[in-house]
């Protein structure tokens, strides 16, 4: 303690190690993020001015921790004396590990209660944290899973750079990794490297072929999306996790690509409720992302409740379903805690396809292959989106846009290619290859990845400058090439590098 009569200065925290217990300390740096329930449990986000390192801080304890604070947010302090009175990251995913089932949120709430009630009005937020988890082999009848715990919980991010200093992908990913937490950023970031980095490789086997004495001074990017006009071709594909990134989630996708007459496509994993999601919406006329899920009927469920709810396109996820392992699993199935089913089938297909109401379009996203593209034509789907999910799912496979490239042939060769709406996505990072995909055969281009670190360094706003500077630069290499509208984009407008991969 200081003099009396005066505060102690506060005590330096040392950069901690993960698994480092917690310690006692006078008073915490000066917080710098917080959220609703952080502050409802007496708990502040703090940072470490020399490292920029996150910790937690709670004055009523006067405890500082690197690791969240599990334990006050699964109720476990009290309630469980004769266990430690803290839970790690480890010990939590153990758990989720020994679980039987993962049931829906409501049949959780219902049947597992938790063993303290969250602060008042902050039920929906804590929902979209954790799910409760039946845990065989523990103690516990049941333990409260926090899903990406460290992210989730802070509703601000460190900004320094101003929304108008972004001039390329890349800058947003560079202030995004800085902004977001480890986790948050591992969970973007995660995917089969291999493959990932095939995806961007494979832009630079194409060059665009320069044509001159061309009437280039308008020119449209107008098109349609899913059977919506829009003011550009490159849309918003679906994302897990969108809290993530943003304090509204994926309602705040929906207005960005409003402002910018675009679509956003609503992933069935929606980090906050899909009425809100709609809410967000204008026109409610939502394209929306399907997953079947191990638990098929709880996946049926949330498909009526998006038809209900006014969904004009439903876009069937079908690469997603073979078994993960490792740091894929930790990156995708393992951290949201849904895992697709093994039983998806062009029968099992065809069976969704007749649930839908009579001429609601669907599309097939993950076709990478010319032979599954046919069968798609043969399977009466409006549309198909060639994609990899952006190197998250396959490991060692070919690059998304050379899938695009057999896809875009087999189609045109089958005298389809305009009758079937054909999509990309996997990744782009400017305009230069949004124009190189369209030019395949491509009607329109999603991002994935650039939208969320646009999110994490500027929220709306930022997604809108994002889709803005795409949209521009995909005008000027238009002009380059002596195009002034999307149809007459074609293959003859770019050569080959490098040899492409061919079938053996």
């Amino acid at each position: 303690m200081g003099k009396k009569g005066q505060p102690a200065a506060p005590e330096t925290v040392e950069d901690p190690t993960d698994d480092e217990e917690e310690r006692e300390v006078d008073a915490p740096l000066p917080p710098e993020a917080a959220s609703k329930i952080l502050e409802a449990l007496d708990w502040q986000v703090c940072v470490m001015p020399s490292t920029r390192q996150r910790y937690f801080y709670s004055k009523t304890r006067r405890q500082a921790r690197v690791q969240p604070p599990y334990h006050s947010i699964l109720g476990l302090e009290d309630t469980f004396s004769h266990h430690p009175s803290w839970i790690d990251r480890d010990v939590a995913w153990d758990m989720h590990g020994a679980a039987t089932s993962i049931m829906s949120r409501k049949q959780s709430l219902q049947n597992h209660p938790p063993a303290s009630t969250l602060p008042e009005g902050s039920t929906s937020v804590g929902l979209d944290l954790c799910l409760f988890v039946p845990v065989a082999s523990r103690t516990w009848a049941s333990a409260l899973l926090v899903l990406d715990l460290e992210g989730a919980m802070s509703s601000q991010h460190l900004q320094t750079r101003a929304l108008t200093d972004f001039e390329s992908c890349s800058e947003y990913e560079e202030e995004a990794k800085r902004s977001l937490t480890e986790s948050s950023w591992d969970y973007i970031a995660g995917g089969e490297s291999d493959t990932m980095q095939r995806n961007l490789d494979a832009f630079k086997s194409f060059a665009l072929r320069p044509r001159i004495l061309q009437d280039v001074s308008c020119i449209s990017t107008d098109c349609s999306i899913f059977g919506k006009r829009c003011a550009t071709p490159i849309y918003l594909s679906s994302l897990a996790k969108g809290c993530l990134v943003s304090k509204g989630g994926e309602a705040t996708f929906v207005r960005a690509a409003a402002r910018c007459r675009t679509r956003f496509i609503v992933p069935s994993i929606s980090s906050v409720p899909l009425r809100d999601v709609w809410a967000a919406s204008e026109s409610c006329d939502l394209a929306f992302q399907f997953y079947l899920l191990g638990d098929e009927v709880s996946s049926i469920e949330r498909l009526h409740e998006a038809i209900a709810l006014g969904a004009s396109a439903i876009v069937v996820t079908v690469d997603a379903n073979a078994p993960r392992k490792g740091a894929l699993f930790r990156a995708t199935a393992g951290a949201t805690g849904v895992f697709p089913s093994p039983r998806l089938s062009w029968s099992r297909l065809a069976e969704l396809k007749a649930m839908l109401p009579r001429g609601m379009p669907m599309y097939l996203k993950g076709v990478q292959t010319a032979e599954d593209a046919l069968k798609a034509v043969a399977a009466d789907v409006a549309g198909i989106i060639v994609s990899n999910h952006g190197g998250r799912v396959c490991g060692d496979s070919m690059a998304a846009l050379h899938c695009l490239e057999d896809v875009a042939s087999a189609l045109r060769a089958a005298g389809v290619l305009g009758k079937i709406e054909l999509y990309f996505d996997s990744g782009v990072r400017s305009g230069r290859d949004a124009l190189k995909a369209l030019c395949l055969g491509a009607t329109a281009v999603g991002i994935g990845r650039p939208y969320y670190w646009a999110a994490a360094c500027h929220e709306e706003d930022g997604i809108v400058a994002l889709l803005q500077m795409l949209t521009s630069e995909l005008q000027h290499a238009m002009a380059q090439i002596g195009t002034s509208t999307l149809h007459e984009l074609s293959p003859d407008s770019l050569c080959h590098v490098v040899p492409a991969p061919s079938r053996l």
